[in-house]
C-alpha cells in the first residue's frame, strides 16, 4: 500500500509501504534450494565451499543456521518476487508468457514480480534478461 506519511523527496509522491514477512514455505524453499545447490556442486567436484542461510550482519558474521524458527536465519530474501506471477491463465497469475497483464490489452510488466517461482539469489540478471526479451517482443509487434 502507499504510505501517506512517507513522501518521496524528489517526486513528492507517497512511497510504498511493504509489510513483507517470510513464511515457512519461503524458508523451506531457500533451505531446499541451498541443499540442492550443495549436492550439485559436490557431485561436480566442488569441495572447498560453504553455503550460509544466515546472511544478516555482513559477510564477517554469516553463519549457517537451518533453524527455520529463527527469523534471522534467512535474511537474504529481500528481493520481492512473485506478486505478479506469470501464468498461462488469468486464474493462476497476473501476466502471460509475454509479460502482458491478462486482463489488459496494453500493459506489460518487466520485473521480478512476474517470476512464478524463485530461487534464493540476486535476481538482477534474470530481470535484465526478461526485460530484454520483452523489449524484443514489443519491438516485433506491428
Amino acid at each position: 500500500t502507499l504510505d501517506p506519511n512517507r513522501v518521496d523527496p524528489v517526486f513528492g509522491q507517497p512511497v510504498a509501504h511493504l509489510d513483507w514477512q517470510m513464511q515457512d514455505t519461503e524458508k523451506h524453499t531457500v533451505v531446499r534450494g541451498l541443499e540442492l545447490l550443495e549436492q550439485y556442486l559436490r557431485s561436480n567436484g566442488a569441495s572447498d565451499f560453504s553455503l550460509n542461510t544466515n546472511l544478516s550482519g555482513g559477510p564477517d558474521q554469516w553463519t549457517f543456521s537451518p533453524d527455520l524458527s529463527d527469523p534471522a536465519a534467512l535474511q537474504a530474501g529481500d528481493h520481492h518476487m512473485g506478486a505478479l506471477r506469470m501464468s498461462a491463465s488469468p486464474g493462476a497469475g497476473i501476466v502471460d508468457a509475454d509479460c502482458k497483464v491478462h486482463t489488459l490489452s496494453n500493459l506489460h510488466i518487466a520485473g521480478s514480480g512476474v517470476f512464478p517461482t524463485t530461487g534464493h539469489g540476486n535476481p538482477t540478471l534474470t530481470i535484465v534478461a526478461l526485460a530484454l526479451r520483452l523489449a524484443d517482443h514489443l519491438n516485433a509487434k506491428p
